[in-house]
């Protein structure tokens, strides 16, 4: 279910679970205090949704959050992400610039806004936290922190998917599947999604707005002994989706490019090169994006009793690449092409 809570101080979540009490409600234990708590006790404004709050809401992807997270803006402009709690955000529109609140994936950090926007498959819980979380979460939580809690690997043995089909071509499967021992359990989990995009190109006849995402996830749970487990965890996610363009508003062929259409003919405009339908244009060359996330994580659980040990080692790579059409109109003007 659905929690929210806003306390004089700050919330939690746990692992999202989700239990009835004595009166029978629907009971929300959360970790975003690192300690498990019901969501009532916790002293914090935190919002947690369940795998069936994201499956009830049609909630498909991260920039989706921000539809049911009040005070959550979460927006993509070209190849900067700016992701925003109860206002706070950074200023500097830059790939690589620090963000001002956390996400985390299963503990591990995530140091790039631009890797937070990616699908939402196979998860236990989503908790939302405003506020200043510097405390608990170290540097770059001035604005609140995510935690992202994927589905863990049991014992029983399952599997379920997703299959779906929708305008502009969109294809988009999910599927998940787990078992094991009590020993030994492991669970794998892929998502794709991929569509022809709203706006055309028609000079390359190739799409923009597009997406084009495949991602795969593998965890394996192992029993130490001595009430201690190790998890394991490894994701992959590669997103080709291609961002939306603009058009030029001057009709004029003897407009701003024309100086330079007067010294070399690539330069030059033609009346088919004007256009004012905004999902119809005409780019040169052919448009690319490319965003590529890797995460590792080995997670020790030790339960000692009165007190437990936690220890997450956790490996993140992030690469991106683009080739963009900087002067949105068919002359051979001005390309760009950017690798981080």
């Amino acid at each position: 279910a659905q929690a929210q809570q806003s306390a004089p101080a700050r919330t939690g979540l746990d692992s999202g679970q989700v239990a009835p009490d004595a009166t029978g409600s629907q009971k929300v234990e959360v970790t975003a205090l690192k300690a498990r708590q019901s969501l009532q006790e916790v002293p914090a404004s935190v919002t947690a949704l369940t795998a069936d709050d994201l499956a009830r809401s049609g909630l498909v992807n991260a920039a989706d959050l921000q539809q049911k997270v009040p005070g959550l803006s979460l927006s993509s402009g070209g190849r900067e992400t700016n992701l925003a709690i109860r206002g706070v955000s950074n200023n500097v529109r830059s790939i690589g610039a620090d963000p001002s609140n956390a996400v985390h994936i299963d503990g591990v950090y995530l140091p790039r806004s631009s890797m937070v926007l990616t699908e939402l498959f196979d998860l236990q819980r989503v908790e939302v936290l405003k506020g200043p979380e510097g405390t608990l979460y170290g540097r770059n939580a001035t604005g609140g922190a995510i935690n992202v809690v994927t589905r863990a690997p049991t014992a029983k043995p399952g599997a379920e998917g997703f299959v779906g089909f929708g305008s502009q071509g969109l294809r988009r499967t999910q599927l998940a599947a787990g078992g094991g021992t009590d020993d030994v359990s492991g669970r794998i989990a892929m998502a794709y999604t991929k569509d022809d995009g709203y706006t055309r190109n028609l000079s390359t006849g190739t799409g923009l707005d597009a997406n084009d995402f495949k991602a795969f996830r593998g965890k394996v749970r192992v029993a130490l002994g001595m009430k201690a487990d190790l998890t394991l965890l490894a994701q992959a996610s590669d997103d080709k989706g291609t961002i939306g363009y603009g058009v030029s508003t001057d009709t004029s062929i003897t407009g701003p490019l024309y100086p330079y259409s007067l010294g070399d003919p690539d330069y030059r405009l033609t009346a088919a090169d004007h256009r004012t339908d905004a999902r119809h244009i005409r780019l040169d060359s052919p448009v690319s994006s490319s965003r590529k996330t890797r995460v590792l994580a080995a997670t020790v659980n030790w339960d000692l009793g009165s007190v437990g040990f936690k220890s997450i080692t956790g490996f993140t790579s992030f690469k991106s690449g683009d080739r963009n059409d900087v002067d949105w109109t068919g002359a051979k003007l001005e390309t760009q092409d950017t690798t981080t």
